[in-house]
């Protein structure tokens, strides 16, 4: 009976450690190139990012994580093509209260909004040679 019961013990406590080894990996696991509809993009990205809006996307949109490092906030990327242009993009954008500044001769955009959690979101946006698109690269800092 004393045997049983040690078996038990030990295999609880491995049980916890095991779990514990994973959820702390699981936490400081970086994945890039995370497809829109994987099933990390469904654990890892926060409701906000998933509710943010998405330009006309030509591809699906792909992210990437980076974890807070002491006093560098958790950053998550979210990349796609978009069949907008420059203008457009940062039209959009500012009408969902974004700071925005173009640059033409490089053919840019960025924008950038804190919201009241002081978590800021930033884009820049590109021109592609390929007619209008503009790759669009949104970068959610703090979430």
């Amino acid at each position: 009976m004393k045997n049983k019961a040690l078996k038990i013990t030990f295999l609880l406590i491995a049980c916890i450690f095991i779990l514990l080894f994973a959820s702390l990996k699981w936490s400081f696991w970086e994945p890039g190139n995370v497809k829109h509809d994987s099933l990390t993009y469904k654990l890892k990205t926060n409701e906000e990012i998933k509710n943010f809006p998405i330009f006309d996307a030509t591809n699906s949109p792909l992210y990437d994580y980076r974890i807070a490092d002491g006093v560098k906030p958790s950053i998550v990327v979210q990349k796609y093509e978009s069949s907008l242009n420059l203008l457009e993009v940062q039209d959009k954008l500012t009408s969902l209260g974004f700071s925005c500044e173009y640059y033409k001769s490089e053919k840019f955009v960025t924008c950038d909004r804190l919201d009241n959690k002081k978590r800021e979101k930033s884009l820049v946006a590109n021109h592609l040679n390929k007619g209008t698109r503009t790759r669009v690269e949104m970068a959610f800092i703090g979430y």
